[in-house]
């Protein structure tokens, strides 16, 4: 990146994304609305242009005017922020910020952005690509996290906050039908139960489509040479699926449907003044298609073994495969959250107590083709987590406010990843099956002091030590044979690690004005020490990869102006990334393999510029932009020429988009006896590429979505039209190369109509 361009930008700051329109209600009047948002864990919320780090606030009301359905959404608001799933296993998360995240679906890798529900740490990433509906915010913290917020975290965090009953009797019902034969209910009931001491709400939602995309027959057979005519001679070796070119005949019509059901009451006790206990719980069952691979063929791409071996060309349309079996995804969870809160004389006592519960069953079609070459079928994951978090907010006059707090996690996971692979040209299986258990504990103690020395001037520093401790057992990824059960008489490879960490956060913050905060930080975070579950050997195995390090200097401002009709917010940061965590598949491993190693270390730096702006009570518009420059200074283990580079430390980062774009604008007026609400936004990404060693024909071209929506709201009534990627632009979420190219993920064009009535209010 330029030194210019990072001068102009001058100083970083907090984000803010919220409230880009209001369902139900009018254009706010006399300015932008205030942002209440817990990034440095204060008991009370803080005004998000006091907060010195950077933040996206997204409150619940812009998450239902704009139909934005899961986290995935939310994160195209928030600059350089990627909040994309894996592709392959739906709803594994692959959340990446500034340039650090995850980049594969190993479950026993821990994820270097926390998704924090409630106050609870979500361990296990299957699962962890969560649904909005019936929320309060999200905030996105970027940059390092190692001493406020959850468990140590090198990239940042993704918190999300339901909402809770106040007390009041209300409660609303919205109904919304839309193409693929979808339709959902969001219903919501709360009141109080023992007035000012108990108040319950529950909130469900029920989501169903057939599926957005479509299964075909397209793409062309070719008989494989030297092929022998039928009957086939005793061990010959040759395609007895495709003698004569004819194809695979199989069902056609929409895959990967859905089917959800999430169910989640609260209470809240308040037995004095002084102590409130809130109650979170939450069931999910989630019964939907598979994450089925589209095959295709690049026009950049060279003849594979599927085209080779099996006379298969894939020529798909937008969002279509040719697949004979489309899998399925079983996802049933359930957590408890409980939150203490003891207004003490001194202060403020917080104590949050978890436990969640998570079945993943699966299977996968990972090779995309109509011959069934690489299948996960019937995968069985099982996870738990129990956590305790305790911190105790204080002050010492008007000058010094500190935080003291421990945290301990105890998560467990037990998991079968099986495999059935064609490999060759015959149409014998090949059985791979790879059990494994993982027990992981972390435990921290951490403190933050606040020292105001004038009005205008306020100084932070804090620190976090981590302990983190693994034990793993398993069952190496090798062949079967030609029978499921050939595995079972392998031996079960243990090992366990142990790994600490302190990480310091320092903040100088001057506000010139109650309008304006500007701030200087250095922080970092820190990510475990990790095992890779899909190993061949066991000394693969026995050399987990160490924990990696991200330290950030950020420099920050924050001001409104106008009256507060104009929001500006600017970030500039320069991170130093070691000991990175990578994985990477080894070409032409049967069956593949990927590898985990602690790949070097890398400079990343960045800035982001976001605005709102209401010029009149009417029109409010906003923007989000940032840049990230991550560049490589070591990368061991890696020789070039790699795509098109001819260096290893000129490798982009894989799955990094160098820079992200939204713009948003809504306009609200008065129509008859009601408010008539039309937004449109745009979210923007350049080509980046999608696998490590940045192959050409795996990048993901230039995409940009368009959404947009009109919301009548007349008393209790609303009515809603809605549409997404109304372009229905073409973006994956992964590509690979394995018997062939593979697209994963990337979502169509959706749109529908809503009707919601809501009781009880005003």
């Amino acid at each position: 990146m330029a030194a210019a361009t990072l001068a102009a930008t001058t100083m970083a700051a907090a984000t803010l994304v919220s409230a880009q329109s209001q369902q139900g209600a009018a254009a706010p009047t006399g300015g932008l609305e205030e942002v209440t948002v817990f990034a440095e864990r204060k008991a009370e919320g803080q005004k998000l242009r006091d907060v010195p780090m950077s933040v996206s606030a997204i409150n619940g009301d812009i998450i239902d005017a704009a139909k934005l359905r899961s986290v995935v959404d939310v994160g195209r608001l928030s600059p350089n922020t990627q909040l994309d799933p894996v592709g392959t296993f739906p709803g594994f998360s692959n959340f990446s910020i500034r340039g650090v995240g995850n980049s594969n679906s190993t479950r026993s890798i821990d994820s270097p952005v926390n998704v924090i529900q409630d106050g609870m740490v979500i361990d296990y990433q299957a699962g962890a690509v969560l649904d909005t509906f019936d929320l309060e915010s999200v905030e996105i913290l970027r940059g390092p996290q190692g001493v406020l917020f959850g468990r140590n975290a090198s990239g940042g965090a993704v918190v999300l906050r339901s909402r809770r009953p106040t007390g009041e009797s209300n409660g609303h019902v919205d109904l919304t039908l839309g193409n693929a034969n979808a339709r959902e209910i969001n219903a919501a009931l709360e009141g109080s139960l023992v007035p000012d001491k108990v108040a319950a709400r529950v909130a469900v939602m029920y989501r169903k489509n057939d599926g957005l995309f479509e299964n075909t027959l397209k793409g062309t057979f070719v008989a494989v040479p030297n092929c022998p005519p039928a009957p086939i001679p005793a061990g010959a070796i040759c395609n007895v699926n495709n003698i004569t070119g004819a194809g695979v005949s199989h069902a056609t019509g929409p895959i990967s449907g859905i089917d959800r059901l999430v169910i989640r009451p609260t209470v809240v006790f308040t037995p004095s003044d002084a102590v409130t206990f809130t109650l979170l719980t939450q069931y999910q069952n989630y019964d939907d298609g598979g994450g089925v691979a589209r095959a295709a063929f690049p026009s950049n791409g060279v003849i594979q073994n599927q085209q080779r071996l099996w006379g298969f060309t894939p020529k798909p349309g937008k969002y279509e495969a040719n697949v004979q079996n489309t899998g399925y995804t079983k996802i049933e969870a359930w957590h408890a959250i409980g939150e203490l809160e003891w207004r003490l004389g001194a202060g403020t006592w917080t104590t949050i107590a978890a436990y969640r519960d998570l079945t993943y069953k699966a299977t996968l079609h990972v090779s995309g083709d109509p011959f069934d070459t690489l299948v996960f079928p019937n995968n069985v994951e099982k996870a738990d987590q129990t956590s305790l978090e305790t911190r105790f907010n204080g002050s010492f006059g008007d000058k010094v406010d500190y935080l003291v707090g421990a945290f301990w996690l105890d998560a467990k996971a037990d998991v079968r990843e099986r495999r059935e692979s064609r490999t060759n040209t015959s149409t014998a299986i090949t059985y791979f099956d790879s059990p494994w258990t993982q027990d992981s504990t972390s435990k921290a103690v951490f403190a933050n002091l606040d020292y105001k020395f004038t009005d205008q001037w306020t100084a932070s520093a804090g620190v976090r030590y981590t302990e983190d401790d693994k034990d793993i057992s398993l069952r190496p990824l090798v062949s079967c044979g030609a029978t499921p059960t050939g595995c079972d008489a392998l031996a079960y490879i243990p090992d366990s690690r142990s790994w600490s960490n302190t990480s310091p956060r320092v903040v100088l913050r001057y506000k010139p004005t109650e309008e304006m905060n500007f701030y200087a930080s250095y922080s970092e975070g820190y990510r475990a020490g990790n095992y890779n579950a899909r190993v061949g050997t066991v000394q693969a195995l026995r050399t987990p990869a160490n924990p990696e390090t991200n330290q950030s200097i950020e420099l920050g401002f924050k001001g409104e102006f106008l009256d507060r009709r104009l929001r500006t917010n600017l970030a500039i940061f320069n991170a130093d990334y070691t000991d990175i965590q990578r994985t990477a598949t080894v070409l032409n491993s049967v069956p593949s393999i990927s590898t985990l190693t602690n790949a070097g270390q890398a400079t990343i730096r960045g800035f982001e510029v976001d605005a709102s702006w209401l010029p009149i009570d009417a029109l409010r518009i906003d923007l989000a932009y940032g840049k990230t420059d991550a560049t490589y200074d070591e990368l061991v283990g890696v020789t070039c020429p790699c795509g098109d580079k001819l260096v290893a430390t000129d490798l982009d980062f894989d799955k990094l988009a160098p820079w992200t774009a939204s713009i948003a604008a809504t306009w609200t007026t008065n129509v008859g006896e009601g408010s008539l609400a039309t937004r449109v936004s745009y979210a923007r990404r350049p080509e980046y590429d999608t696998d490590f060693r940045n192959t050409v024909a795996l990048r993901q071209e230039a995409f940009g979505l368009l959404d947009a929506s009109i919301s009548y709201d007349l008393g209790p009534w609303t009515f809603s039209v809605f549409g997404r990627n109304l372009e229905n632009s073409v973006f994956v979420d992964i590509r690979s190369l394995g018997l062939g190219y593979q697209d994963y993920g990337g979502q169509p064009r959706t749109y529908g109509i809503s009707v919601g009535r809501s009781f009880g209010r005003d």
